[in-house]
């Protein structure tokens, strides 16, 4: 019975002090940031509950949705013109394009004709840097308006070489 009773005393003794301990200044200056945080946390979650709010992180889902889409359309549309052979013709086309120039350049011929191969030679490059550019965009970005564009130059390149 003595023993319940010291434990009884001493169970006692510990609650009075975590109740002093809790009246320190210390302690209350933690338990009102706990309470400033709970506050700004449920006003956080209030704002966040809104119906404009809520609409606007559906839009970003949609957002990003729509990127990740763009992004493996981009991909897809890339690695077709690699199948098709599209980007092979065009770096063949350059690479006459330049034998033609330095062929033009040796013989000293007419200077209308080097500098209408040296403009189709530029638009070439102009044309591989680009191609290098959006599939560099799409994969940050997922630009694939820019894939269709370029995509249509070389149809209109390839159709004005052959």
């Amino acid at each position: 019975m003595s023993g319940k009773l010291r434990d009884i005393r001493e169970t006692a003794s510990n609650a009075i002090e975590i109740i002093h301990e809790m009246g320190t200044p210390e302690v209350r200056s933690s338990l009102d940031k706990v309470k400033d945080t709970t506050r700004e946390v449920r006003q956080i979650i209030e704002a966040l509950s809104t119906p404009a709010m809520v609409k606007n992180i559906e839009n970003f889902q949609q957002m990003t949705q729509n990127m990740d889409d763009a992004a493996t359309r981009m991909e897809n549309a890339v690695r077709q013109l690699k199948e098709s052979g599209v980007l092979e013709e065009v770096k063949k086309t350059a690479e006459s394009a330049r034998h033609t120039m330095d062929s033009f350049g040796g013989m000293g011929g007419d200077g209308e004709m080097k500098e209408l191969s040296k403009e189709t030679l530029q638009a070439v490059k102009a044309l591989i840097e680009e191609l290098k550019l959006a599939v560099a965009d799409s994969r940050k970005a997922g630009v694939i308006k820019a894939a269709n564009d370029t995509a249509k130059e070389i149809s209109a390149l390839k159709e004005t070489i052959t």
